[in-house]
């Protein structure tokens, strides 16, 4: 059986065996929650619309340096509510990860954060 240690250098720094899902327990409000979710259904839409024939959807976003995905606040919350949501998502994107895999029979570390956040005022 293999066993995974998990060990947490400080509070803003996450280690995960290539978990993303993972990050759900480090999040502290519902608001983060949601954008998470959001995050996920967005991509997972962005796979579904560029799948062709086998891993063409997973060609295409391997081979983009950044994917820019737009998240209306109105899927997120109340109008009322916007400056807590913008407060939540800026903390989720100064969470930094630490992610191992293997490359080319090689093992590598990746660190940083998940996402950039681009939020008008």
């Amino acid at each position: 059986m293999r066993k995974v240690e998990y060990k947490i250098a400080n509070v803003d720094q996450i280690k995960t065996p290539n978990h993303v899902l993972e990050l759900i327990a480090f999040f502290n409000t519902l608001y983060q929650l949601k954008f998470f979710l959001l995050l996920i259904k967005y991509l997972q839409d962005l796979w579904n619309k560029e799948f062709i024939n086998y891993q063409a959807g997973l060609k295409v976003i391997n081979n983009q340096e950044a994917l820019i995905i737009n998240i209306p606040m109105s899927q997120i919350c109340n109008p009322s509510e916007y400056g807590d949501v913008k407060e939540a998502i800026i903390k989720m994107a100064k969470i930094i990860c630490e992610i191992k895999y293997k490359e080319f029979c090689e093992y590598k570390v990746w660190y940083g954060s998940l996402f950039s956040v681009s939020i008008s005022d």
